[in-house]
């Protein structure tokens, strides 16, 4: 079959039709135009294929499952277009969101990193660490990068806090606490002592119990600055110092707090004189509570604050306690409190006095023996603060001192204290103390015998004066009270007079 043939059965040339059908398009019906549109010449068909795809045969099933395929594909391909689209335009909105956080800062954020480390060491140790868990990302950051915060180690709340503690110090100076429960309260251990005390051993610890609490921190002992010691009786004290005292002793240590507890009943205990290392000159502030200084008196050398508390219902032997004063050459402020129930062994005050000659600060608090400040010599003591028991005879102040400032809380002491202080300025008192008190002092320069005094055996006191008709505080210019309610506005004026 020739190609014009096969192409001739294949295709409709209209070009050939044409020239056939000129003759029969008036003749022939199909070819002759509409009646109804006889000016419209007839369009002629155009191409068609043979084998066009309506013309085809009905698609089977695995065509279509095929072609199901095939547009499954197509969305999965344009859904990944858009999830990567997507991502990226996160990304970007990310980006553009920090950068406007860098531009646009909210009022917490503008705070300097000075500011907020001043902020945090406000900050009480014990909410410390749920504190810096709650703020912003950022603040986070900076409480957890600084050292000074970490510093400071409770050793009851474990062996791995502390050494968490100790890392995040970053090798500053450590400020060690340890406060061990008392012998009623053994049931109410914190879980710090529960894995070292077993049922049945008793209230006491072990040395090597209490050694476990320190293993953490006495690699740093070197450093500390301050040591907080509670035990519940004498002995669980000298164990804490033999302690330090094997691991080197505490070179520079500034503030130490010595306290046994209230529910202790034994006696003073001796022979710990090595118990810490006291061959420097940086101690500063002292506080003992039921026990005494148990080291040489001249490692009180450079003490400037010093506070001696006696509160058990047992015998105290007061030369032990303030006989060491002897070697507080610099001590600047001391505060002696004494509980009404303790039994004292006052010492003989004959013989010659302890000098203090930069004491400046005296508090007294409790029950003072009458003749126990007539052991000092102060010669630079300007305030006085005294908060005296009720029915407590009112004590002897120092020799030589020059009080200037006084400050009354608790019970009213006897009036001959103020014809005792002829240098007074300054007056403030409590509003536990009774009018009358202020009556007196009103009263001026009258016999001291028929002046109201507070209940108590009347104790004399020597004064530079010794004239009866010298008015009482006749340098008194400040005169502070805080609650009137005792006082009558007549006496006032008398005092404003």
């Amino acid at each position: 079959m020739s190609i014009k043939l096969a192409l001739g059965r294949s295709f409709t040339f209209p070009t050939n039709s044409r020239k056939r059908n000129d003759g029969r398009k008036l003749t022939d019906p199909k070819l002759a135009p509409f009646p109804e549109d006889p000016g419209e010449e007839h369009r002629l068909p155009e191409l068609i294929l043979v084998n066009s795809p309506g013309s085809r045969n009905i698609p089977t099933e695995a065509d279509e499952i095929q072609a199901l395929r095939d547009e499954i594909y197509q969305y999965e391909l344009s859904e990944s277009q858009l999830r990567a689209a997507l991502f990226e335009t996160r990304a970007q909105k990310h980006m553009a969101i920090a950068r406007l956080h860098s531009l646009v800062r909210t009022p917490a954020n503008r705070l300097s990193s000075a500011i907020l480390e001043i902020i945090f060491g406000l900050v009480d140790k014990m909410t410390l660490e749920w504190g810096v868990m709650l703020v912003c990302k950022r603040w986070r950051r900076l409480a957890l990068g600084l050292p000074e915060l970490w510093s400071t180690v409770d050793l009851m709340r474990g062996p791995v806090c502390a050494k968490a503690y100790a890392k995040r110090a970053k090798g500053l100076p450590l400020a060690i606490e340890l406060d061990l429960p008392d012998l009623e309260q053994g049931d109410q251990v914190s879980y710090a002592l529960s894995n070292l005390k077993r049922p049945g051993e008793g209230d006491l610890l072990r040395s090597h119990q209490i050694e476990r609490l320190f293993i953490p921190v006495l690699p740093f002992i070197a450093t500390w600055t301050s040591l907080h010691v509670r035990t519940p009786d004498v002995l669980g004290m000298q164990a804490v110092l033999s302690i330090c005292a094997k691991a080197g002793g505490t070179r520079a240590l500034q503030s130490l707090e010595l306290i046994v507890s209230r529910s202790s009943l034994g006696s003073d205990f001796v022979g710990v004189e090595q118990a810490l290392n006291f061959e420097n000159e940086a101690l500063e502030r002292v506080v003992l509570v039921n026990m005494a200084w148990q080291w040489s008196p001249y490692a009180l050398g450079s003490v400037r604050s010093l506070s001696i508390t006696l509160l058990n219902e047992r015998t105290y032997d007061l030369p032990s306690y303030f006989g060491t004063l002897v070697g507080a050459a610099c001590l600047q402020s001391l505060t002696i409190t004494i509980s009404p129930h303790a039994v004292l062994n006052v010492p003989d005050i004959s013989g010659p006095s302890i000098v203090l000659p930069f004491l400046s600060h005296l508090v007294l608090n409790g029950s003072i023996p009458p003749t126990l400040l007539r052991l000092f010599n102060t010669p630079k003591l300007r305030r006085l603060d005294m908060n005296l028991a009720k029915r407590t005879a009112t004590p002897r102040l120092p020799r030589g001192h020059h009080i200037v400032d006084l400050r009354l809380e608790g019970a009213m002491p006897n009036i001959r204290l103020l014809q005792s202080l002829p240098e007074l300025v300054k007056l403030e008192i409590g509003r536990d103390i009774p009018g009358r008190f202020l009556d007196a002092l009103a009263q001026g320069g009258g016999d001291p015998e028929k002046t109201p005094v507070a209940p108590g055996a009347l104790i004399p006191f020597t004064s530079i004066f010794e004239k009866e008709e010298e008015m009482m505080c006749p340098l008194l210019d400040t005169l502070t009270l805080r609650g009137c309610e005792r006082v009558s506005r007549e006496t006032i004026e008398k005092l404003v007079e």
